[in-house]
C-alpha cells in the first residue's frame, strides 16, 4: 500500500454517530479533489449508538479512500459549508469514486440483504431513538411522513411495497404509518443493525428521507438523477450532497 504524501489531508477524529462521521470523511475527500491535495484515512475508533465502528469503516470501504493518515498528517473538520457555495466539475467524479468503494467492500450479505419483496420498494426512514420528543426541530410526525408515503406509492403504483426502518417497541408508535399500505404490502424494520438499515436506503427503489445526515449520506450514494422523496418540513441537512439527485416535496 502506498504511503501518505507529506502534503495530504486527513479527517479529525470524533465521537458522534455514523451519519455524522461518513458524511465528514466524504466531505473532505470530496475538498481535497477539489485543492488537488491526496487524502489519507483516519479509521473510526468510536460511533454513539453502540455502534461497531470497524465494521462499519469496512462497510463503506473506508480504506479505499487512502492510505493511512501519518501522526504529522494535517486533520480538518467537515467542510459542509465550503462545499455549499458551488459545485465543481471534481465533486461528480468523487462521488462516483465514493460510490464506487462502497461498492467493493465486501459484504455480509446475511446481514445486509435488503428485505425487499419482488416489484416496487420504498424504503422510508424515520428518526426516532435519539429524537422522540416533537418539541425536536428534527422531528417529523408520523402523520407527515405517512402523508408522503402514501404520495409516493400512488405516483409508483399501488402495488409498492412500503418498508419503515426506524427504532421503537413496535409498530403501535407509528400511528398513521401503518396504514400506507395494506398489510401484506407494508413491513416494519425496527431496531435493525445499523448498516442492515443503511445498505436498504441505498438499494431501494425509492427513498423518502428523515432530518439526518445518515439520510444524507444513504442519498449521496444513489443515482444520478434519482428521486428523493422528502415530507413537508424536512430538507436536507446537507444540500450539497442532493446535487446530483431530484427533490420532492410530498
Amino acid at each position: 500500500m502506498a504511503s501518505c504524501p507529506a502534503n495530504a489531508v486527513t479527517s479529525r477524529s470524533r465521537a458522534d454517530g455514523f451519519g455524522a462521521q461518513y458524511t465528514h470523511v466524504i466531505s473532505n475527500f470530496v475538498m481535497a479533489r477539489r485543492q488537488g491535495l491526496p487524502y489519507c484515512t483516519n479509521p473510526w475508533l468510536h460511533l454513539e449508538h453502540k455502534a461497531n465502528a470497524s465494521r462499519l469503516w469496512a462497510l463503506v470501504g473506508g480504506s479505499s479512500f487512502g492510505p493511512p493518515a501519518r501522526a504529522t498528517t494535517t486533520a480538518v473538520a467537515e467542510q459542509h459549508a465550503a462545499l455549499a457555495w458551488r459545485a465543481r466539475p471534481t465533486d461528480e467524479a468523487a462521488r462516483r469514486d465514493v460510490r464506487r468503494f462502497y461498492d467493493g467492500a465486501p459484504k455480509d450479505m446475511a446481514i445486509l440483504q435488503p428485505p425487499f419483496a419482488a416489484g416496487l420498494n420504498v424504503a422510508v426512514h424515520v428518526r426516532r431513538g435519539d429524537i422522540k420528543r416533537q418539541l425536536n426541530p428534527r422531528f417529523t410526525s408520523n402523520g407527515l411522513i405517512a402523508r408522503c408515503a402514501a404520495a409516493v406509492v400512488g405516483r409508483l403504483g399501488r402495488g409498492a411495497h412500503v418498508h419503515i426502518f426506524s427504532e421503537g417497541r413496535d409498530k403501535s408508535e407509528f400511528g398513521p404509518l401503518a396504514q400506507v399500505a395494506p398489510p401484506d404490502r407494508l413491513h416494519w424494520h425496527l431496531n435493525a443493525p445499523i448498516e442492515a438499515t443503511f445498505h436498504s436506503l441505498v438499494m431501494a427503489d425509492a427513498l423518502i428521507i428523515a432530518h439526518s445526515s445518515f439520510s444524507d449520506a444513504a442519498a449521496y450514494l444513489r443515482p444520478a438523477n434519482d428521486t428523493i422523496w422528502a415530507p413537508t418540513g424536512v430538507k436536507p441537512q446537507l444540500a450539497w450532497m442532493y446535487r446530483h439527485l431530484r427533490i420532492e416535496a410530498c
